[in-house]
């Protein structure tokens, strides 16, 4: 087995320390952090379409804070060790592996190490699909951005990442561009107002695209729980993903064009 010692990223340290502000329209909350304890885990199952088209459930597990490296299960599966790294005393180590589970199926985790076992299990989500905005569709100049989507059983909450940006003049000739790029949990289908979409100023729209990736989570929402999910001897997180929705593309304004990224336009 090789050891990838020089590539080494870092890891989760103790205390643990996971901050995440998932904000959208002005609410502001403080951090909810979990800091004790040892090992620190933290391990991601991501359900995703590949540029072939195929369905990989990929799991990636960081473990912190063990005088040995562990080894790491999944159901039936022992995880390949992908890199570690010793700080001081303890090692800090990554584990990565490809899963033949279906959504609907439970997976536990199981990390042996020096001290005992700890443990977690979690649902994948099931599989869905953006519904709106439709692929290619136009969002047209002060029309509210509606996002919705069919339900993902076994899921907690949807991530929603929304990039969206356009050329426009204002109300005095000039030219500018406007940006949106954010990120969001919801629960259910979203109202993105049009007043966020499209400042006072704008006159008219001379070109623009944006597009939508939707997440399905099960597990702690991170951020928002200073209770983790692992048990045993052990603290940390373990967390289900389903991308299967692949991004959706629109253009915005009036003007139908594909999507590609913009630059300022060349000086005459």
């Amino acid at each position: 087995m090789r050891r990838k010692i020089n590539k080494a990223i870092p890891l989760i340290s103790i205390p643990v320390v996971i901050l995440i502000f998932l904000l959208f329209f002005g609410c502001e909350r403080g951090p909810i952090i979990l800091s004790y304890g040892e090992p620190a885990i933290f391990a991601e199952l991501n359900r995703a379409q590949q540029r072939d088209s195929t369905v990989q459930n990929v799991i990636e597990v960081s473990v912190g804070g063990t005088r040995l490296v562990p080894v790491v299960r999944v159901n039936n599966d022992t995880l390949e060790l992908y890199y570690y790294q010793k700080n001081q005393n303890t090692y800090n180590s990554q584990f990565i592996g490809y899963l033949s589970v279906e959504p609907g199926d439970e997976c536990e985790l199981v990390v042996y190490h020096d001290e005992g076992e700890a443990t977690a299990t979690i649902t994948l989500p099931g599989d869905f699909e953006i519904i709106s905005p439709k692929e290619d569709s136009a969002l047209r100049e002060n029309e509210d951005l509606i996002v919705g989507w069919s339900p993902s059983e076994g899921e907690d909450r949807y991530k929603l990442d929304i990039d969206l940006h356009y050329y426009y003049f204002d109300t005095s000739g000039v030219s500018n561009r406007f940006d949106l790029d954010t990120n969001f949990y919801a629960i259910t289908h979203v109202t993105i107002p049009k007043e966020k979409l499209f400042p006072p100023e704008v006159d008219s729209i001379d070109g623009g695209s944006g597009n939508i990736s939707i997440y399905s989570e099960n597990g702690p929402h991170i951020g928002h729980t200073s209770e983790g999910n692992i048990s045993g001897d052990g603290v940390g997180y373990f967390i289900a993903y389903s991308h299967i929705a692949e991004k959706v593309y629109f253009t915005i304004g009036n003007t139908s064009i594909i999507y590609i990224p913009f630059e300022p336009p060349n000086p005459i």
